[in-house]
């Protein structure tokens, strides 16, 4: 972080200004759940960050190993989560440091978790409440995670899978700050594919978490299409008319996106005519259609929207 813009940094499924730079710091509104991540991946690297919370009971995060796009059904990214969390203390969670596994991603716990999670507990209480600033040394090498906490190794974790890929910023449900982050990357290990989180570039997020901007207003939607965080909301009772009476109560995209697919050609052996001779490729099909949300569903969350021609069904649009 420079401190003074969040250049480097990728929004993924929240709101334009939920994570804002100002006076060197990233402020996290909390609003929506979701995450801002990194726009190259790392493997082995020490991170160092200080951050606080505004209010008691705030939570937030830092993941590491991150997938570029949240898993389908959550709001979160397959990685391991380093817990920034204030105030909440139970026999299965702490407030000062824990380390996990989420959404696919493995990670073998320092200490065996009292309940067999995936999750190691810290071994002291080294946070300060809310409103004071707290220091996070994470140091991730091989596999291998050690999280410091205001100066000492409290909590970590071994046998990570993934063990590359993007570092996010969590916002989830109230205001938190983050400042002095810097990285320092180490030497790598050049781990197999498998361990390695897919690169995925070029997805931006249609729901804002917060409002439906960059979708069509009608006045037959009000109350019924409604941004509860980060779910969509339908109850099935718009009113609002369709191009046709099957899309009625649909909601729809305000602009007009380009579909691109991408189908690979194989040549059959010992064909002699004149496509056989053209270099193996692949064919883009362009094309260009409003999308829109069926009024059939009753949430919308993360799953691929339908074409406005109601004949085509391609699950073109990949799920996270």
């Amino acid at each position: 972080f420079n401190g003074k813009d969040l250049s480097g940094w990728v929004p993924v499924n929240v709101a334009p200004k939920t994570f804002t730079a100002k006076e060197g710091m990233i402020v996290s509104t909390g609003v929506p759940t979701g995450v801002m991540r990194t726009v190259k991946q790392y493997e082995n690297f020490i991170l160092e960050l200080e951050w606080r919370h505004m209010q008691p009971k705030g939570n937030a995060g830092v993941f590491v190993w991150s997938h570029p796009l949240t898993a389908q059904g959550t709001p979160f990214a397959k990685s391991i989560e380093v817990q920034v969390l204030d105030g909440h203390e139970t026999a299965n969670y702490t407030s000062h440091g824990d380390v996990f596994s989420i959404h696919g991603a493995r990670m073998k716990p320092d200490r065996p978790h009292p309940a067999g999670a995936e999750r190691c507990l810290p071994s002291e209480k080294r946070s300060k409440p809310s409103r004071e600033w707290n220091h996070y040394r994470v140091e991730c090498r091989d596999g291998v995670l050690k999280l410091a906490v205001n100066g000492k190794v409290v909590s970590g974790g071994s046998e990570c899978r993934p063990r590359k890929g993007y570092i996010c910023l969590e916002s989830e449900g109230s205001e938190c700050h983050f400042r002095n982050l810097r990285i320092k990357e180490l030497p790598s290990s050049n781990p197999p594919a498998d361990e390695v989180q897919p690169v995925i570039e070029g997805f931006r997020s249609l729901y804002t978490g917060i409002d439906l901007a960059n979708w069509v207003s009608d006045p037959g939607h009000v109350g019924h299409w409604q941004p509860k965080d980060w779910v969509l909301d339908y109850d099935g009772k718009s009113t609002a008319k369709g191009k046709n009476e099957a899309d009625a109560g649909h909601l729809w995209t305000e602009q007009e996106l380009a579909l691109v697919r991408q189908t690979k050609e194989k040549q059959a052996a010992g064909h002699s005519s004149e496509r056989r001779r053209r270099p193996r490729g692949r064919r883009i099909r362009r094309r260009r259609r409003q999308w829109h949300l069926p009024a059939r569903q009753r949430q919308v969350t993360d799953q691929p929207m339908v074409p406005s021609d109601r004949q085509r069904r391609d699950s073109w649009l990949p799920s996270r």
